[in-house]
């Protein structure tokens, strides 16, 4: 079997993503980058989001590769594009799989807790703090304990999506994990004056009540 060509899909879905939009005037892009996503490194473009998520629909070179194998291409284009936008595209290949039992996202939960060094802006943020909640509701006892760990990190982009990824919006057909647990995780943080931290910590308690 041929190795997976990762560079060669990366430009692939990049040349077809640019081809759709067009860059933001640099004005515009600082603008953005400090009003709305406080210093993310990515390129914002100007793109519908119906048009971004038709290319989910794509043909690509590796579009007839098995699930697993297409898994491991968008994680590397999530982890190495400088666009924005196409990093939520990645986000939203895995969001179709939420709520099919015959194909579980959960399974995917070893590549995607992997992206969680990438989590910069609070756009991949809760997009992937979804993913990883439906993780949570399926394998708790496998889950939680990484939540726990980012809780507890430097990083206030990681103590963001351990509470986020408690609840996201509340379901009343996922399984949640015990109040006592996300209190352990929420509390050490109601002091802390990150700006997205903070609207992550009265998101979580607003929906634990």
């Amino acid at each position: 079997m041929a190795a997976l060509n990762f560079e060669k899909y990366h430009k692939e879905v990049t040349k077809s993503f640019l081809a759709l939009g067009k860059p933001v005037s640099k004005k515009n892009e600082v603008e953005a980058q400090e009003k709305w996503f406080r210093g993310t490194k990515y390129k914002i473009y100007s793109i519908e989001r119906k048009k971004l998520k038709s290319l989910l629909k794509k043909e690509f070179s590796f579009s007839d590769l098995d699930k697993k194998d297409i898994a491991k291409v968008w994680s590397y284009i999530f982890k190495n594009t400088n666009y924005l936008d196409i990093g939520s595209l990645a986000i939203d290949y895995f969001k179709q799989f939420q709520n099919k039992k015959t194909h579980p996202i959960e399974q995917y939960w070893p590549v995607l807790k992997t992206w969680i060094t990438h989590i910069e802006n609070w756009v991949h943020g809760d997009m992937l703090s979804g993913l990883y909640c439906d993780c949570l509701s399926a394998q708790p006892n496998l889950v939680y304990p990484y939540l726990l760990k980012w809780s507890k990190h430097k990083s206030p982009w990681k103590n963001r999506m351990a509470m986020l990824s408690l609840l996201y919006y509340y379901n009343p057909k996922r399984n949640v994990v015990s109040y006592k647990k996300i209190m352990q995780i929420v509390e050490p943080h109601i002091k802390k004056d990150h700006y997205y931290l903070q609207k992550a910590l009265g998101w979580t308690l607003r929906e634990t009540l």
